[in-house]
């Protein structure tokens, strides 16, 4: 006799909710915990800082690994390897979709999904590890240098910065 997984109902940020197979939930350090310790969970579970465009990316991505999940654990695989597999490269949003891609990695922290984690940080990483200042400014949306008045809070809160190591 096969024995039945249970599904867990998950409500996101924006009130989508999905049920999802307890052995996915399982690789969710952070969800894994919760379920263990409630015996009986009549309510969605509610995950109110993930939307769910992002959770549905982190069920595909588990689904799609759920044999290998753990594959992007350690990180000798990203010295040993200099590209993502092809099915991961496109399942990222990638450098055209940054708000995604942080929202994926603050989701992935949040869960503790390791191997997710570790592959979308390593991914934006590869994006900017050749790339100069100014580029980098863009990528990631600031602006200029400091302002007037953040340089001036630093300097009255560490003086010291102020001396001339010549003298």
């Amino acid at each position: 006799m096969v024995e039945e997984t249970k599904n867990f109902q998950i409500k996101t940020s924006d009130g989508k909710i999905f049920s999802v197979d307890e052995d996915l939930i399982k690789i969710s350090k952070t969800l894994s915990s919760l379920i263990e310790d409630l015996d009986d969970i009549a309510e969605p579970i509610p995950l109110d800082s993930i939307s769910g465009e992002t959770f549905e990316m982190i069920i595909e991505f588990l689904k799609h690994h759920k044999d290998d999940y753990r594959v992007f654990d350690e990180q000798e695989w990203f010295k040993e390897n200099e590209e993502l597999p092809e099915w991961d490269q496109e399942f990222l949003p990638g450098e055209t979709n940054l708000k995604s891609m942080f929202s994926l990695i603050t989701a992935t922290n949040y869960l503790d999904i390791k191997s997710l984690l570790n592959m979308s940080c390593a991914y934006i990483a590869n994006i900017i590890k050749s790339k100069e200042p100014e580029d980098i400014k863009k990528i990631f949306g600031i602006e200029g240098e400091f302002s007037k008045e953040e340089i001036d809070a630093v300097q009255k809160e560490h003086p010291w910065l102020l001396d001339d190591p010549s003298e």
